[in-house]
């Protein structure tokens, strides 16, 4: 009904230009856990990063006592943003139960933690 009418269906043209991204292709600033989503989840999460430089990593979750339920990554990666995903399961394979989990991500000197929550 209001196909070509700009006003309504808030279809304009970009008159202003705008700024490019310039470090596009540039390594990450810092080693960091940029999002988990979703959280909370039901089945699998996933997990996005930032390396500065190639290192070692190493992507784990951890029960609230410390244990180590899970291994998502270990091993050497290169610079740059990466995305991950957690199903639930833990080291021996069987479905991790509701609670609150930790993920922690250790590359090179750098370390996070983030809380993420499993809703089964």
């Amino acid at each position: 009904m209001f196909r070509h009418d700009r006003a309504r269906t808030g279809c304009y043209g970009a008159a202003v230009p705008t700024g490019v991204d310039e470090t596009a292709g540039a390594a990450p600033s810092a080693t960091r856990i940029t999002s988990i989503y979703p959280n909370p989840f039901n089945p699998s999460t996933r997990i996005a990063f930032e390396l500065s430089a190639r290192a070692r990593v190493e992507l784990a979750i951890y029960d609230v006592s410390g244990r180590r339920v899970a291994v998502i990554l270990d091993g050497e990666m290169g610079a740059g943003r990466y995305e991950v995903a957690w199903h639930g399961r833990t080291v021996s394979g069987g479905t991790a139960a509701s609670g609150i989990y930790f993920c922690m991500l250790r590359a090179g000197d750098a370390a996070e933690t983030r809380k993420i929550v499993l809703v089964r």
